[in-house]
């Protein structure tokens, strides 16, 4: 038998291949461009440099694929996109990223080939975070792309003829990138977010709106017996108790009091489905029938209003039917329904 180092040591070994294996996967890629489209609002101008990077691994299994397009999704680190402007810095959320690389080759609904990657779950160092960056890069030669798989290197920037732009969304603001260069590297300079000074209290807020009621807990476990309070005062006279088990019987006495009726009792539960019983003998054939209609498809027949419709008859109409009264020679009327026999219904032939 191996000892447990054994077997512990060889799953550690195990994991670490696993791990360094995934790790080996993963491709980071660097940009640099200029902002095309300012922000007043962080003093961000026309012209300023741009550097950042995005990082996926190559493992990454397909969402919603088909021929022409796949979409690659990451929703834990180290994946995601990072954009610094000066002093500013856009990034996927570092715990919490949802990353999704979108690639078009081919298709029959577009006009180009695409490479995007969005960041749907962002932070930045101002605080005020984007709801998207998205790097955009579109061919309308279609000669960047040869399928739908991820990118192995850096994109080509220069050929990418229709769009190669970052773009950075948020309520209130906007900041749209130039891209001109592509790189792999272990390091692409950018920067993490530095925390800025603490600013001074701000006023009051009104009032939130109330939440919604949460779910119902679980019930605790019960608690240990308190100490033994006081007496208390004399109550009130309770409900009347439930029936108590039959005791044993007792020695001839005098007759007693007829007693009360008890109250009626709950209905028991349903009982359980009995199993399926076996299944009977054949029966003895029966006797011969009576001499059939007759009738072929065409055939009509009268039937008092609301009888049951004939097996391979369809109702026709339903009309005031006069005739003679045998008794009394006076004229009668009966509502009758008209029924037609269908040509395919099997015609019974006559004994």
């Amino acid at each position: 038998m191996k000892s447990w180092f054994v077997r512990g040591g060889s799953a550690l070994l195990l994991i670490a291949v696993a791990t360094t294996s995934a790790a080996a996967q993963d491709m980071t890629v660097c940009f640099a461009g200029r902002v095309s489209e300012p922000s007043t609002m962080f003093g961000i101008g026309g012209g300023d440099p741009v550097q950042g990077q995005y990082t996926y691994n190559l493992r990454t299994m397909p969402t919603r694929p088909d021929e022409w397009s796949a979409d690659y999704r990451h929703v834990t680190g180290p994946y995601g996109i990072r954009v610094q402007i000066g002093p500013h810095v856009f990034e996927s959320h570092p715990a919490m990223p949802d990353l999704a690389i979108q690639v078009a080759h081919d298709h029959p609904r577009f006009a180009f080939d695409y490479w995007w990657v969005r960041s749907f779950n962002n932070v930045a160092s101002h605080g005020l975070n984007p709801s998207t960056i998205e790097l955009q890069l579109a061919d309308t030669v279609r000669t960047q792309l040869t399928s739908t798989d991820l990118l192995t290197g850096a994109p080509s920037a220069m050929n990418w003829d229709m769009s190669r732009k970052v773009l950075i969304a948020a309520p209130g603001y906007s900041v749209a990138v130039d891209i001109d260069n592509f790189f792999v590297a272990a390091d692409c300079g950018v920067t993490a977010p530095v925390p800025g000074t603490r600013g001074p209290k701000g006023d009051q807020g009104e009032p939130g709106l109330p939440g919604l009621d949460g779910a119902k807990g679980d019930a605790g476990e019960r608690g240990e017996q308190g100490p033994a309070g006081e007496k208390g005062d004399k109550g009130e006279k309770g409900d009347k108790g439930e029936k108590g088990d039959k005791g044993d019987k007792g020695d001839l006495g005098e007759p007693g009091i007829p007693g009360l009726d008890g109250a009626k009792g709950d209905k028991g539960d349903k009982g359980d489905k009995g199993d399926k019983g076996d299944k009977g003998d054949r029966g003895d054939r029966g006797d011969k029938g009576d001499k059939g209609e007759g009738l072929v498809g065409g055939s009509m027949l009268f039937l008092p209003e609301g009888s049951p419709t004939p097996l391979g008859y369809d109702l026709l109409d339903t009309f005031d039917f006069a005739y003679a009264d045998r008794s009394r020679g006076r004229r009668q009327m009966l509502r009758v329904d008209v029924y037609v026999r269908r040509p395919d219904a099997p015609v019974v032939p006559q004994q």
